[in-house]
């Protein structure tokens, strides 16, 4: 939510430059990170300002060596991006070993001009990312028998008791009154 808030001040105030500016959001796609398994990175990169960005450098590589790229390229250089457009990048890392890691901002340099003096801008990072074991991630997700047989033998001893109870009244009593008395009385 508040990346789109950032993003939306950041156009806003980019408006009224003469220049480009761009915007670079990171976007980690995984719902849990886990050692050994692939995670896509994804760099958008928007052009906010009202001239062309040339000789955009995009560069990722700020990783730990307990990271493994698996495909796809953490640097790229892109010629030129015009104003209101944008591009879109994207590689395969594998995280080598369970941790926490500060995941640091992807560098971006362009210029105003292919003959300018270069600008640089980071795109968002992320602190304190968790990267949870195999083993503990399928802890957290298993069936969880145990608080089920309890949960069931609770709900049926909820459900059996007023059960009973309204069984053991329509068979025994008629109208409020025992059956036996009403026999006696036809």
């Amino acid at each position: 939510m508040f990346k789109y808030l950032f993003v939306i001040v950041l156009f806003i105030a980019a408006l009224g430059a003469e220049k480009p500016s761009l915007i670079v959001g990171k976007t980690l796609l995984t719902r849990s990170l886990l050692a050994q398994t692939n995670l896509t990175v994804v760099l958008s990169v928007f052009n906010v300002g009202t001239s062309t960005a040339y000789n955009i450098e995009v560069d990722d590589t700020k990783w730990s060596d307990k990271w493994e790229l698996q495909v796809g390229l953490q640097k790229i250089i892109w010629d030129k991006l015009a104003p209101g457009e944008n591009f879109t990048h994207s590689y395969v890392i594998v995280p080598l070993e369970p941790g926490i890691y500060d995941i640091g901002s992807a560098t971006v340099t362009y210029r105003d001009s292919s003959d300018a003096e270069p600008r640089v801008v980071h795109s968002t990072s992320y602190n304190k990312l968790k990267v949870w074991h195999v083993t503990e991630s399928d802890r957290r997700s298993k069936a969880h028998l145990k608080e089920w047989f309890t949960f069931l033998l609770f709900s049926a001893g909820a459900l059996l008791v007023p059960g009973g109870i309204w069984f053991y009244l329509t068979t025994n009593f008629e109208h409020g009154l025992p059956k036996r008395q009403q026999q006696k009385r036809n």
